[in-house]
């Protein structure tokens, strides 16, 4: 998995949640990711696509023990971005 960006870049996907922060970009098989903290849902989001259902989001407890975007996503938060 490739970083492309990691702290407050622009998105590449539409996120419609003011609650979010953006952490970073990465690019995974081919895919990019925007990878977002939800304070207000106590999560994390990797987003892939600009239609609303075009994201995956589990509670931090959880995707610290995922694979894929979502997991390095929990990593970010855990080291403190």
């Amino acid at each position: 998995m490739e970083t492309s960006s990691i702290g407050p870049a622009a998105s590449t996907f539409t996120h419609d949640c003011e609650s979010c922060r953006l952490l970073a970009t990465v690019h995974d098989g081919g895919r990019v990711f925007d990878l977002y903290s939800c304070p207000e849902e106590g999560g994390v989001v990797a987003r892939f696509g600009h239609e609303g259902w075009e994201y995956s989001a589990l509670p931090l407890h959880l995707a610290r023990t995922a694979d894929g975007p979502i997991r390095v996503a929990a990593a970010l938060v855990d080291g403190g971005l």
